[in-house]
Parts: structure tokens; sequence; C-alpha cells
């Protein structure tokens, strides 16, 4: 009995701790590169043409849902569109 639980023991502590993941085809990483934009707190009032993907055509602030934004990040970011419509360089 004993002999049988060793062999058992052995092959567990011989076995990999974890497996690699593998991904469906359509959550490949290996065909397109990671877009690694900026963290949405690092904008300034300045960065305009980044701050207008948050702004629609009339100038309304886009809500979270179509963001995607956490809610600190979207606080931030609303607070930057109004500073910068303060200061005149956004629309």
């Amino acid at each position: 009995m004993q002999n049988r639980n060793k062999a058992k023991t052995a092959k567990f502590l011989l076995a990999p701790l974890y497996k690699t993941p593998t991904f469906p085809p359509f959550m490949s990483t290996e065909n397109k590169p990671l877009n690694r934009s900026r963290n949405p707190m690092d904008y300034t009032f300045n960065d305009v043409e980044l701050l207008s993907r948050f702004v629609t055509e009339t100038g309304k602030i886009l809500p979270r849902k179509d963001t995607g934004l956490s809610a600190k990040h979207q606080r931030h970011i609303t607070k930057l569109i109004k500073q910068g419509r303060n200061m005149l360089t956004m629309q």
C-alpha cells in the first residue's frame, strides 16, 4: 500500500504547478499588439486631442457607459474637460 502512495505522490510533485493559459482565437494576443494608451490620470487640460475622444460633436461629455472608464477616471476626465473649456483650449 505504501509503495502506491509514494508513486502517486512522486508524480504529483513532478507535475507542473500551473498550466499556461490558452486563449480562444478571437482573444489571441499574437496577431495584434497590445494598445497601452496613457492612463487618464496623466492627461492635462492641454491634451485637447486626447480629451476630445470623451466629448460629442456638440460638446457634451460622454457618460461612463460609453467611455468605459472607471468612476474615478471619469470624474478626472470631466474635471479636465471643464478646465479646458474654461481656459478656452476646448470647444
